[in-house]
């Protein structure tokens, strides 16, 4: 092992020396000195090989391993001095020094090469011994002493560090085998590219989803493979790039209706997250795409929202004539029943009622969530719709006591509910959302008021419903627009089906609005909702058109 790996200066110099002993052999060959065993052509013939070598083959082999290229200089080099020396008086000659130095290099190449030079010098010595051979014997040894001291703590240095690379470029490769052994083993597959958007990592599931090999899919621009579609509501399927939208942005996106073609024309259902992976300077060094296919899941929630849909619809005729039935029994006219019947009758046409309202929401909801359906939009005056559905709910709230109003605007430069407030949507949808609301109020407040207001800003209409109810626990607000969702105490002295605000969430979320909820536990709680409001050139537009067909989304 080399106690040192630098050897470009010491092939440069090794170079620079047989430089010299070509000058050396052509002074003599000039002086024409006498020739002793190694004539100077010969000298310089040798010195120019080894010049050859430093100009061509060092080059090439010094890319490979520099180790080995100074090696063979250094072997080319030491044949040269050493003849250099038998050419000009052996060991008594001049350059006798430069074997010193020679003894020195050998160092480089580690303590056993040292031994082995400084053993063959003295050895060579011992054999011609003569008393005026002192002074090389004490230049070898001191070369050689040299050599120890100099290289002892840069051998042991190298060696640690040789040693400590290894065992950090071990942990590394095991690293790295442990982590693609993990990402090969995820279910989801994974699609890693750089800033080129050339793919320098695929795992086998997202090659078995593609259809294309690893081997073969890295490198390529990531499209090739990724063949990402994705279907509106109207039934209209474009090119879908999730990845190229998250390294514009530096933001994940996320999407459960993307569409993939594999390599053989099949297609699945993609739930995906592409990420940016952050650079130097605020710039992507790519993206990470993970995709899970949901086609077998996509496949049973069509079912069951078809299943749904069908049993709603055909419980809803004999519900309502169950229910009809209770009522004619518990009509006086029509029947005679004593108390004890009456009530009876009472909790079964209560019970019947709610089922029916059961049915009723789980169609509305499957209507909602079916992406081929689609409903007609036009432009809705919201301020008449509202007061309607709070005339028709004045029966309602008085049967409970309560007092049900509309007001105008408490915010300074906004239209109260008495002007003309726009918006597009589709009526029916609206209307049973802002009855659900005002519904709500009135089922969950025991005693107190239901107050109305819509407002508008020239931009944005809103409408709520405040009641002096028992107010929602902080915890269960957020929950509340989740399907089936409802809070622990009112769940256990109202009725109800958990379904209404979820669908009226459903609902102006699909009109490009959104719902909120504020409530202290004590005081009360209001329920609303924002819709984008109408200019009068696009409700003139909208009546022109009479309808415009968009699918609202779940």
């Amino acid at each position: 092992m080399a106690r040192y790996q630098q050897f470009s200066t010491l092939v440069t110099v090794e170079a620079v020396a047989n430089a010299l002993v070509v000058v050396v052999s052509l002074v003599n060959l000039g002086n024409a000195v006498e020739v002793t065993l190694v004539p100077p052509q010969l000298l310089i013939g040798t010195s120019l090989l080894a010049l050859t070598y430093f100009a061509i083959g060092h080059t090439l082999i010094k890319k490979k391993s520099g180790y080995t290229s100074a090696l063979i200089m250094t072997v080319l080099s030491v044949a040269n001095i050493l003849l250099l020396i038998m050419g000009t008086g052996g060991l008594q000659s001049p350059y006798f020094a430069l074997w010193l130095g020679v003894i020195i290099v050998a160092g480089l190449f580690g303590r056993n090469a040292t031994i082995a030079v400084t053993a063959s010098t003295l050895a060579v010595i011992g054999l011609s011994w003569n008393i005026n051979y002192v002074p090389q014997i004490v230049g070898s040894l001191s070369a050689a002493a040299l050599v120890e001291f100099m290289f002892r703590d840069i051998g042991k240095k190298s060696l640690k560090k040789t040693d400590d690379t290894k065992k950090l470029q071990t942990q590394l490769d095991q690293a790295s085998f442990k982590a693609e052994a993990l990402v090969n083993a995820m279910t989801e597959g994974v699609v890693v590219i750089d800033d080129t958007g050339h793919i320098t990592l695929i795992n086998s599931s997202a090659a078995y989803m593609t259809g294309w090999s690893t081997l073969s899919s890295v490198g390529l621009d990531y499209r090739t493979p990724l063949k990402l579609s994705i279907k509106d509501h109207d039934g209209t399927v474009h090119a879908s790039d999730p990845l190229s939208q998250a390294l514009t942005t530096g933001k994940a996106v996320a999407s459960n209706d993307i569409i993939l073609t594999s390599k053989d024309g099949k297609s699945s259902m993609l739930a995906i997250t592409a990420t940016a992976v952050p650079g130097d300077n605020g710039k992507t060094a790519g993206g990470i795409l993970v995709m899970r296919d949901i086609t077998r899941q996509k496949e049973l929630e069509r079912q069951k929202d078809e299943f749904i849909s069908t049993a709603s619809h055909e419980m809803r005729t004999p519900v309502a004539a169950i229910e009809g039935y209770l009522s004619l029994a518990m009509n006086s006219k029509v029947a005679t029943l004593d108390d004890r019947a009456r009530n009876l009758l009472q909790k079964a046409h209560d019970r019947t009622g709610h089922l029916g309202l059961l049915f009723r929401d789980l169609l509305s909801i499957t209507k909602m969530e079916d992406g081929t359906k689609r409903l007609p939009y036009e432009a809705v005056n919201l301020s008449d719709m509202v007061k309607s559905v709070v005339n028709d709910m004045q029966f309602v709230a008085a049967s409970k006591k309560l007092n049900l109003s509309i007001v105008g605007s408490a915010i300074a430069g906004t239209a109260t509910i008495e002007q003309t407030i726009n918006v597009m949507a589709n009526p029916e949808r609206l209307r049973e959302v802002v009855m659900n609301l005002i519904e709500n109020a009135i089922k969950y407040t025991p005693a107190g008021s239901i107050t109305v207001a819509t407002q508008s800003n020239g931009q944005e209409a809103t409408f709520s419903v405040t009641d002096t109810g028992p107010g929602i626990a902080p915890e269960d607000q957020p929950h509340l627009f989740e399907k089936f969702y409802r809070a622990a105490k009112t769940s256990q002295t109202v009725s109800g089906t958990g379904l209404g605000l979820y669908l009226s969430r459903s609902v102006i979320e699909g009109f490009g609005g959104h719902v909120n909820v504020s409530s202290t536990p004590g005081q009360g709680s209001t329920f609303g909702f924002t819709l984008p409001q109408l200019t009068p050139e696009q409700v003139s537009k909208a009546k022109r058109d009479k309808e415009v067909l968009i699918q609202p989304t779940a």
